[in-house]
């Protein structure tokens, strides 16, 4: 849903640049991301970083990310899912996931892990 809608206009067209294994990925970054705004309203989730502690794991359709973490009002936290995409790249069809606890900010500069995207975030 969140595709469809208007707003998402660019995200749509960016997705249809990128390839396959990428879109895959992407895909389901943004899947996690409305997931979690969803588990938990006010949390205004803004960011993927699915390699974050652990490399994530690309099978085709499917996306294994067991280290991966997700970015709220400047913070960081653990977050693993699973995500399947239909075989044309446009639609996820599976989605399972957990949150983990905040990330601490010492390890962050280590897994590159940013507060905010510069001037503009602010």
């Amino acid at each position: 849903k969140t595709l469809g809608s208007p707003r998402s206009r660019n995200a749509r067209q960016l997705l249809g640049t990128l390839s396959g294994e990428e879109r895959n990925l992407q895909l389901c970054n943004l899947e996690a991301l409305e997931q979690v705004n969803r588990s938990r309203p006010g949390s205004v989730p803004d960011l993927v970083a699915p390699y974050a502690m652990k490399p994530e794991k690309v099978r085709g359709n499917s996306i294994e990310v067991d280290g991966g973490a997700f970015r709220s009002k400047r913070n960081w936290f653990n977050i693993r899912f699973h995500c399947e995409v239909d075989p044309a790249g446009k639609t996820v069809t599976a989605f399972a996931f957990a949150i983990g606890d905040a990330i601490p900010k010492d390890l962050w500069q280590e897994h590159n892990l940013v507060a905010e995207d510069g001037e503009a975030d602010q």
